[in-house]
């Protein structure tokens, strides 16, 4: 719908607009920018990758990733950070680590605006690994990259101790893919909160002639329920 929006309305901030109106939404969606930069990430291996089309392949070498640029560089919209700066909390995820949450980090402007918010910062973090992003990672790497890329360190950390199927994992080890570990407790800085927070349900693609494992990461689900429920706690 956005895009059928864009080819109507003047400027994507209005089709943006129109979009909040025709779906009744009680909020507001702010992109952090409006210009166009493009991924890329440079892996331990000494690979490097072009585009988020590549980032999202599974299992490229199974080396971590030692940095992630956007080029040309982009700027963050002052709406987008006035409302980071003015925000109580601040909720990272669900979402791939690093195409869609730590890319926003590499916007000019979104670190410091995340510093400098008196906002709390909580972390939801990802079900299972990424083989071509977070291969062999647990919450606390997850957790470091955050602080790494952000260069503040989530106040709150939401990780799923809910029942996967032993079906679904062995659909994602097609991928080279595991559920992630819990390995981190409580401090005085960083409240862990341990919950069930997966979705019962599975979402089987169908793979329409694609092998089983380009599919992995489309079958398993927060569940927005059960997520909401806690969030609302921690953001009462």
């Amino acid at each position: 719908m956005l895009s059928a929006l864009e080819k109507v309305a003047p400027t994507y901030e209005e089709s943006l607009e129109q979009a909040h109106q025709i779906m009744d939404v009680a909020g507001r969606v702010l992109p952090v920018t409006y210009e166009q930069g493009r991924i890329t990430a440079v892996y331990e291996s000494g690979r490097v990758i072009h585009g988020e089309t590549l980032l999202d392949e599974e299992g490229i070498d199974g080396s971590r990733i030692a940095s992630l640029t956007l080029e040309p560089e982009v700027h963050i919209t002052h709406q987008a950070r006035e409302a980071i700066e003015g925000a109580d909390y601040i909720v990272l995820g669900p979402g791939d680590l690093y195409s869609s949450i730590i890319v926003l980090s590499r916007v000019k402007g979104v670190m410091e605006a995340v510093q400098s918010a008196r906002a709390t910062l909580i972390y939801v973090s990802n079900l299972m690994t990424k083989s071509s992003q977070t291969y062999g990672y647990k919450v606390s790497d997850h957790v470091n990259d955050i602080e790494t890329y952000f260069g503040r360190r989530p106040d709150v950390v939401v990780a799923n101790t809910g029942h996967i199927p032993d079906d679904v994992v062995e659909y994602y080890r097609l991928s080279r893919d595991i559920p992630v570990v819990c390995d981190l407790a409580s401090t005085k800085t960083t409240k862990v909160v341990e919950a069930d927070v997966v979705s019962n349900m599975t979402h089987m693609a169908a793979a329409n002639g694609v092998h089983a494992a380009t599919q992995a990461h489309s079958i398993l689900r927060h569940d927005s329920a059960k997520l909401a429920h806690i969030l609302g706690i921690l953001c009462p």
